[in-house]
């Protein structure tokens, strides 16, 4: 019969689990926020125990219940049997849990005495979100969107709110433990009044300031999976999205169109709109930025983001840097081409290099939108690179219409929308399903399309031109360097532990 340990271990596990699983199933809300937060006691408990395989058992649920639509995904996008879809979520499942077993050895490794700060297990969580390389990157700090603290993402990214808001659960949890109360717990509730006092204050000085507004027409044509990509419907697809916007071309008006809108591939050399007839011809003055895919001279392939100005002058094309593997590419698919006959589609992409910035004319101002496709706004460095280059406004064009009806593609929206607090730019994000969305420079999304709707989002957002700190700093070496330190602090303990 398992003993009262054993079974204490698995309930902090699993309600562990629950929580930090839930938290990704309401996305944006402030339940969210309580649920990530009341989590971290829970973590701690597991992470208690000298076994592992607690925090492993947490891990995996979490991240179990919070992605279950990865095994659909893989079915759509990679065509992958139903099986064979499920294994590899488990592989997944389970991969990801590795966070949570280093996060296990790092609070059990690190010297105590760090619990006068209450920081043993926070820096410890930090350092396994950080090391552990995801497909999906989530992090405790995604789930604070809607509360203050979140606005310090412009000094040090998602990190920076997930630390405060793991060392608030920490001093909390060790408040609780009689025999570790120490005063300067104290220090953790300080840092995170600390936080949501700078956050609040930041979102009222942000918001009353006065910006360039920029127009915006989003449309959502919400066309199914299996039409986008059925060739019969190559054209009518295109069409449709010339009639729905054909309404919303007017001066000084950016409409976009989301991911590979055009799936016949256009050349690469094109230079003027009117001489494709499957592009769209901003007669009204307005100017478009549009998704399609793209073949080179070479007979390359890309997934390409198309800017069209008013005068019919099509913009230096933008390449998706970040190809999806099993649906753009096969890995070691260059080394053994004989893979690609497994998959359903018949080429390779080749990824773009580096960020491109589109002018659009926007009064007596300029608009320099930064493209991003698919999967990319949830990486904060192509952001971070863009705006570098010049860019004062992102653009997401997506389809997550791979995701079916699921929490995706608000979990999607969600992690994107820590790229205009970090950056302090707008975002745009199209999608061919939804979520469509203006989202401003404090993360908040001001206008959205619910999912599998066709409309058109008619909106403006703020145009901002001054740099964060995030965007100043290169955060990711000083995150590198801290993952380096803190991994070696950890190994000299254990060693002098194991010379005892």
């Amino acid at each position: 019969m398992p003993n009262r340990t054993a079974l204490s271990g698995v309930l902090y596990s699993v309600i562990a689990a629950l929580l930090l699983g839930g938290a990704w199933l309401v996305p944006n809300t402030l339940l969210s926020a309580l649920l990530g937060c009341a989590s971290v006691p829970l973590l701690l408990l597991s992470a208690e125990s000298p076994r592992y395989r607690y925090s492993l058992l947490a891990g995996s649920l979490a991240i179990g219940i919070g992605f279950y639509w990865i095994i659909a995904t893989l079915e759509r996008f990679g065509g992958f049997p139903l099986p064979f879809a499920a294994f590899l979520f488990g592989l997944f499942s389970v991969s990801g849990a590795l966070q949570f077993c280093i996060f296990h050895f790092l609070y059990r490794t690190l010297p105590k005495a760090i619990d006068t700060l209450a920081l043993r297990g926070t820096l410890a969580w930090v350092f396994g979100e950080l090391a552990v390389p995801r497909i999906f990157p989530w992090a405790l700090g995604h789930t604070q969107l809607t509360l203050p603290t979140a606005q310090i993402a412009e000094l040090g990214g998602v990190p920076l709110v997930t630390l405060v808001t793991f060392w608030l659960g920490e001093s909390l949890y060790l408040l609780t433990q009689k025999e570790r109360r120490q005063r300067s717990q104290i220090i953790g509730l300080l840092a995170f009044a600390t936080a949501l006092s700078f956050g609040a204050m930041r979102h009222n000085e942000l918001s009353s300031k006065e910006y360039t507004m920029q127009n915006t027409s989003v449309v959502q044509a919400n066309i199914s999976t299996a039409k986008k990509h059925n060739i019969e419907y190559f054209l009518s697809n295109a069409a449709r999205y010339h009639e729905l916007s054909k309404p919303y071309d007017k001066p000084d008006t950016l409409i976009v169109w989301p991911e590979t809108v055009i799936m016949e591939p256009i050349p690469t050399s094109i230079q003027y709109s009117n001489i494709e007839p499957r592009l769209p011809d901003p007669i009204g003055g307005g100017a478009y930025l549009l998704g399609t895919l793209t073949v080179g001279r070479e007979g390359t392939f890309q997934n390409s983001a198309m800017g069209i100005y008013r005068d019919q002058k099509i913009a230096p094309l933008y390449h998706k840097q970040i190809l999806m593997p099993f649906g753009e590419y096969i890995p070691l698919g260059e080394q053994f081409p004989w893979l690609y006959d497994y998959v359903p589609f018949e080429a390779a992409f080749k990824a773009g290099r580096g960020p491109t910035i589109m002018e659009f004319a926007n009064g007596a101002s300029v608009t320099k939108a930064a493209p991003l496709i698919c999967y990319e706004d949830v990486l904060p460095s192509l952001s971070r690179t863009a705006v570098r280059a010049g860019a004062n406004l992102l653009v997401n064009i997506t389809n997550d219409a791979w995701f079916g009806n699921t929490h995706a593609p608000y979990q999607h929206h969600l992690i994107a929308s820590f790229r205009a607090i970090e950056t302090r730019r707008s975002l745009i994000r199209s999608t061919n399903t939804g979520l469509t969305a203006l989202v401003n420079h404090l993360g908040e999304t001001v206008l959205y399309i619910e999912p599998y709707s066709e409309q058109v989002l008619e909106g403006k957002l703020p145009i901002l031109s001054e740099e964060t700190l995030y965007t100043q700093i290169d955060s990711d070496l000083l995150m590198d360097l801290f993952v380096i330190l803190l991994g070696c602090i950890a190994l000299l303990f254990r060693w002098r532990e194991s010379k005892q």
